[in-house]
């Protein structure tokens, strides 16, 4: 499948963790928070991005996801294709494009008959992409097309689920704890058990809480770890492929 179609969700987004960080140890309030807060705390080990081509390319979700190979990390285009599952030339073409902007080096060259094998790294392993030298406005923005594409990938995946399962409408009711529930399916998927090893796995759970500030950072330390349990599994050749979604923000007083 064409590398375009295993995009998933960054983790590593510098702006994005960053922020997170700042809002849920509360250094700078949620409803505070402004762009200019970002570069405040880049550590010396992280190169700050200058050139806009280059911010681009990191910027992009779609280009970044070819980039991720290479960062700290040595490849050649034949490996990079093969731990992301994708198209060779669809690989050599990224790479000669981050090549020509200095986001690659060519670290070593392997002599063969005919054209020598090239090993390529980051030209740094890692970076830090200032607003002021990207296509994006605000922060808003940048996370409205990173949070896009994954919406893209769960409303493919869920449909895929919906039919399997028999959809043919939603259910809008009130359960015996006196909370409202909407599913969508047959009436059976009312009472579904996890359990069931025919079910699709597949689940999805949005809701508003109401926490202290001791229980949201419990539950954050808990999401922390089961995102790390399966962190790992991020290769082709382990199994079927999942979209995992994981997160917990606090919202500013209206």
């Amino acid at each position: 499948a064409p590398c375009l179609r295993r995009y998933h969700h960054l983790k590593h987004v510098l702006d994005y963790a960053f922020l997170t960080e700042c809002v849920a140890n509360q250094m700078i309030p949620a409803n505070k928070m402004t762009d200019q807060d970002l570069p405040r705390r880049v550590p010396p080990s992280f190169h700050t991005v200058v050139d806009a081509d280059q911010a681009r390319l990191l910027s992009d979700p779609k280009s970044l996801r070819f980039f991720e190979p290479f960062l700290a990390s040595e490849k050649t285009v034949t490996q990079a294709s093969q731990e992301l599952g994708c198209d060779l030339h669809a690989m050599l073409y990224r790479v000669r494009t981050f090549f020509a902007t200095g986001l690659l080096n060519v670290t070593r060259e392997e002599k063969r008959a005919g054209r020598p094998i090239k090993s390529y790294r980051s030209s740094h392993d890692a970076y830090f992409i200032p607003f002021s030298t990207t296509p994006y406005a605000d922060l808003e923005e940048r996370l409205r097309e990173q949070f896009g594409l994954l919406t893209e990938e769960l409303v493919r995946g869920f449909a895929l689920v919906l039919r399997q399962v028999g959809h043919d409408g939603r259910w809008l009711y009130r359960d015996g704890e006196g909370l409202v529930g909407s599913k969508s399916g047959e009436e059976k998927s009312l009472a579904f058990d996890f359990d069931d090893p025919h079910w699709p796995a597949a689940y999805d759970f949005y809701a508003e809480i109401y926490l202290s500030r001791a229980e949201a950072k419990a539950l954050q330390l808990d999401l922390r770890d089961l995102h790390a349990r399966y962190l790992s599994r991020r290769r082709v050749s382990l199994g079927d492929r999942y979209v995992l979604q994981v997160a917990l923000v606090p919202q500013p007083d209206p």
